[in-house]
């Protein structure tokens, strides 16, 4: 421990990979283990390091061993790699995958005078330092996955399709490299040669043109092998906690032609003409632009198809389906209800701004993914999903006015808002939680008003993002910032609702404008474009109302229920329906319909009144959805349910109504719910629906959340006091384990099963019959 050695991580050429073919499905023991790693050096040109031996525990990330065991690079920003690999690994994946391996801790690199006095020996110090990164990822593919892939039994031709190309790159690169390293070391900005050394391998960009062409292939192949479960298991295995893919680093190659060409124009401008040099570095930049440019489209799409697997490597818990279609999206995502919309009543009012409507459930009634989409031969969907940018942001939750630090990834068609997941010092390291996945169709922006923020600054660098969940204010550092995201999110959502099946859409909607009682509802139509502003002006004028538009107020509600939320009026009406329509589809054909109601209100002259309406307006469907209703003429006179013995729930051989409820939403929507039961409800909500049940306050369990409904269940089944298979009996039930016969074993259990009392047998004849009826779903949930 403390030894000061010559760290042999840039010497070796040929390191053994990570992990041997026969660890491939090992084990770790659960006791301690250590991993030796090689400390940075204070003097940033040296390549002495300090070894360490480290202890580690399970369950413990390796960023969590790296700070415990050397708190020193707690305040620094610094990098860890695999040693020999030199493959970045992920800090929050648990270390017991690097049990007996080695890591390289890397500081963050400063400017030496040297960079800082000679701009082209800075640009060419950078595309040497890049250049031994790239050769360390690219022997990563050799001694990570070839030799293990041809050990395991993949065969030759298969071999030759991913790796043989590369190959040949890779024996002209080390000679390519070691005349850069030659070239720095004895730099000269006069006389040194840069644009000479890739006139003198002439066959240079051949090989890359060879290996971009046959890349596309071997990208087709390994999507079908990793159809075998078995290999995609074996690859993940390899790759251990390393944040690369194979694909990801087969992809480099790819990417570097685009770096040459940049480090050449940069070394080009900062070169005199009359430089023996100019001409040579001159005509290599003409030629990466020609390739670069011959296979610009492809290069997007394949850059575009990395960044969507790196974006996922950064939400190890969440799977974020960013290679599928919104549809395929949605049907992996939970419903909170499984009814449709109905067509119009037959007989009502109508109001047609001369666009028709298409339905379809493939549709889902909105934003369907471009016929135009190319598709290519291996049948999966190019430009299916553009990545475009991310950043942090700070969000106010308006109806809350509530600040969340979030981080923003914008795509195409979808905005994730994501919280990050550790404290990780540099952006490398980071991971995050998937918090909100939103249709960017189904959102709309608007500039942000003194209204809303506390000073001039904030609005200057802020503005209003909302879907129809709710409203926020989303905060940037600066003005700048601010307009380039609402120019992209803006400029993105005007995108997909061009992709609509239709420019509007029919909603419900009723005057409350008079004393009427029993107000009908009647249907218009709503453009894609129209702001709530827009929709009261269209509907005063269907309703012969010619008051100013700016004395009334639009708000929407689901047609059964009493409470309103108020629109401030720049929602989207035709996004806040179309959400719904897809939000209603039941894939199975059951139709429980949950109408969506628009209503016209004047505005209250209370200021005190209307002050308290103004606070409701942000909406929050979800409480709506997951409402609890309250009141005298609600009360109903069921007993406690949780926590009393399985005795006192039993009435006339019967479960109590509303264990009942809970149990037939679990067998309509259980099957067809991922993770039913190992995904957590809501835990407030959970709180607050088991005091209502307890404290005789009427619940609809048809409007909560699947999971909070399944895991109500789960917390009343753990509080029965004894249980409901008595512990008396634990040794009988495991003894009909050791049954060979499957009938007489059966019959067996049916008999212990006989020895319980009454209440426990009638508890279980419920139970059971649902556990087996989702366990039969158990490929969807």
């Amino acid at each position: 421990t403390g030894e000061l050695i010559k760290s042999p991580a840039r010497k070796l050429k040929n390191p053994t990979h990570s992990f041997d073919l026969g660890d491939s499905f090992h084990h770790y023991d659960p006791e301690m283990f250590t991993i030796t790693a090689y400390l940075p050096s204070e003097d940033m040109e040296t390549e002495k390091q300090t070894r360490l031996k480290i202890p580690c525990y399970p369950g413990m990330t390796v960023q969590q061993v790296i700070e415990t065991e050397i708190p020193n690079l707690i305040n620094k920003s610094y990098l860890v790699y695999q040693f020999p690999s030199k493959a970045l690994l992920n800090p929050e994946k648990e270390a017991s995958v690097l049990q007996g391996q080695e890591i390289w801790i890397e500081l963050a690199r400063m400017h030496s005078p040297e960079e800082a006095n000679d701009q082209r020996f800075a640009v060419v110090k950078e595309l040497y330092r890049t250049e031994d990164a790239y050769l360390e990822h690219l022997r990563n593919i050799f001694d990570v996955y070839m030799e293990p892939l041809r050990n395991w039994g993949m065969p030759q031709s298969d071999m030759n399709t991913l790796f043989l190309s590369l190959s040949r790159l890779c024996d002209l690169l080390m000679n390519f490299f070691s005349e850069l390293e030659l070239a720095v070391k004895s730099w000269n900005t006069r006389t040194t040669l840069i644009g000479g050394i890739f006139k003198q391998y002439h066959s240079f960009w051949d090989m890359y043109i060879e290996y971009a062409q046959n890349y596309t292939i071997a990208m087709r192949l390994l999507k079908q092998k990793r159809m075998d479960e078995s290999f995609t298991r074996f690859l993940d295995i390899k790759r251990g906690a390393a944040m690369h893919t194979l694909e990801s680093l087969m992809l480099l190659p790819v990417q570097r032609l685009t770096d040459y060409h940049r480090y050449l124009s940069q070394l080009l401008s900062l070169t005199s003409r009359d430089h023996r040099d100019y001409q040579d570095i001159r005509l290599t930049v003409a030629r990466t632009e020609q390739i670069n440019q011959a296979r610009a489209d492809e290069l997007v799409y394949l850059q575009n198809e990395s960044k969507l697997e790196q974006v996922q490597l950064q939400f190890p818990s969440d799977n974020l389906f960013l290679t599928q279609t919104l549809d395929v999206i949605d049907a992996s995502t939970p419903k909170r209800s499984k009814s449709v919309i109905q067509p119009p009543i037959p007989g009502g009012k109508t109001f047609n701004t001369g666009s028709s409507l298409k339905y379809s459930k493939t549709s889902m009634h909105c934003f369907p993914v471009s016929d135009t989409d190319s598709i290519d031969s291996s049948g999966s969907r190019k430009n299916l999903r553009m990545y475009v940018q991310e950043g942090p942001v700070k969000l106010l939750v308006m109806n809350k006015q509530l600040v969340q630090e979030r981080y923003l990834f914008l795509f195409s068609d979808l905005l994730l808002l994501a919280k990050p997941a550790n404290k990780a010092r540099t952006h490398q390291h980071r991971c995050y939680r998937l918090k909100n996945r939103l249709r960017l169709g189904e959102m709309w922006l608007s500039e942000c008003t003194n209204e809303y923020v506390l000073s001039n600054h904030q609005c200057d660098s802020s503005f209003i993002i909302g879907w129809p969940l709710t409203n926020c204010i989303a905060m940037f550092s600066t003005i700048a910032e601010k307009l380039l995201w609402f120019n992209h999110i803006s400029k993105n959502i005007q995108m997909q609702r061009k992709l609509c099946l239709s420019d509007a859409i029919s909603i419900r909607i009723s005057n409350s404008t008079t004393s009427t009682i029993n107000v009908i509802p009647d249907f218009m139509q709503v453009n894609v474009s129209d702001q709530a502003t827009d929709v009261i002006k269209n509907a005063l004028d269907y309703f012969n109302i010619t008051e100013p538009p700016d004395e009334f107020q639009l708000c929407v509600k689901l047609a059964k229920e009493d409470k309103e939320e108020f629109l401030h009026g720049f929602e989207c009406p035709f996004a806040i329906q179309s959400h719904h329509n897809r939000q209603q589809i039941d894939l199975s054909g059951d139709m429980r319909p949950q109408q969506l109601e628009f209503v016209i209100r004047r505005k209250s002259s209370n200021p005190v009144s209307q002050s308290s309406r103004h606070s409701h307006t942000f909406f929050n469907f979800k409480k709506s959805r997951n409402k609890i209703k309250k009141g005298k003429d609600k009360i109903v006179k069921d007993e406690k349910m949780f926590g009393v013995p399985i005795e006192d729930l039993i009435t006339n051989n019967q479960l109590p109504e509303k264990l009942q409820e809970i149990l037939i939403r679990l067998w309509v929507d259980g099957p067809s719910t991922f993770g039913i039961f190992r995904i957590s409800g809501n835990v407030r909500m959970i709180r607050e629906i088991r005091e209502s049940v307890d404290g005789r306050i009427q619940v609809d369990f048809s409007e909560v959340s699947i999971h909070v409904v399944g895991a109500l269940l789960k917390d009343l089944l753990r509080n029965i006091p004894g249980g409901i298979l008595p512990s008396a009996r634990y040794t009988e039930f495991v003894a009909t384990n050791d049954i060979p016969d499957l009938e007489t074993r059966i019959k067996k259990i049916r008999g212990v099963l006989l020895k319980l009392p009454k209440s426990n047998q009638i508890f279980l004849h419920y139970l059971l019959p649902l556990l087996h009826h989702i366990s039969l779903h158990e490929e969807i949930n």
